[in-house]
Order: structure tokens, then C-alpha cells, then sequence
């Protein structure tokens, strides 16, 4: 079904800001992403916590907050450990997909109709970079 979807990637070896990064170039957009919204899987903080990151996590970091055309920036009061986790590569298997505002009531109905789990994370706006609030 054809809900308009403007861009969609997986989130895989760039970790999640690496692909919103690449999707915000590519499109000409800023992004702002709720960190609160993101359904983190269990377990996930304990080994943040404790500093389980690969080491892709940090060079993922370096090179996307660096960009002069869209870098990556985090409002005041994001806990460093979420930064590190959005940043972090491992393979997910998740889909990072933008739709206008008016056809996002159906792309939430059409993931919920074929029994998938679908979450609103962030916002398009105009302008450069990915903002973590």
C-alpha cells in the first residue's frame, strides 16, 4: 500500500545517527530526533552503563559530528550513554523512514495492519543536521 514514504534506509553499521546523517544530506532536511522515543531492546542500558561499546561507536561519532554539511549535535540533558548507543553500529535490523505529516496516520496503520512495531522518533525540518533532543 502507498502511504508516500519520502525516505527509508535500515539502520545498520552507522548506527542510527550515522543513517539519519546520510538521509538529512541526501534530502537537503534537518532532523530532530526524541531520544525518549526510541525503543531501546533490554539490556541495553546495563551494558551502556557499564561501557560495552564497540569501537565502531566512536568513530561512527567522530566522523558524523564532524560534517560541515549536516553534523550531529544533542540538546542539553541527553545522558551520554544515549548518545553513545545512537551512534553505536551494530546491526538492528530497523528501518529509519520519513512521510509527510499527513500521510504518517497511514503509514502507522499500514505497519500495524501487517502486525509490525512502528515508532515516531523524530521530526523533518528545514535546514542542516540532526538535533538529539
Amino acid at each position: 500500500r502507498d502511504v508516500g514514504v519520502h525516505a527509508c534506509t535500515d539502520i545498520t553499521g552507522f548506527g542510527l545517527l550515522g543513517h539519519a546523517t546520510e538521509v538529512a544530506i541526501k534530502s537537503g532536511v534537518a532532523i530532530e530526533i526524541d531520544h525518549a522515543a526510541i525503543p531501546w531492546l533490554p539490556g541495553v542500558a546495563r551494558y551502556a552503563a557499564e561501557g560495552r561499546f564497540p569501537g565502531g561507536a566512536s568513530r561512527n561519532r567522530e566522523y558524523y559530528e564532524t560534517l560541515p554539511e549536516a553534523g550531529v549535535s544533542f540538546a542539553d540533558g541527553v545522558d551520554a550513554d544515549v548518545q553513545r548507543l545512537l551512534f553505536n553500529p551494530e546491526t538492528s535490523g530497523g528501518l529509519l523512514i520519513s512521510v509527510a505529516d499527513e500521510r504518517g496516520d497511514a503509514l502507522l496503520e499500514a505497519f500495524s495492519a501487517a502486525g509490525h512495531g512502528i515508532w515516531e522518533i523524530g521530526t523533518v525540518r528545514e535546514g542542516r543536521g540532526i538535533v538529539v533532543r
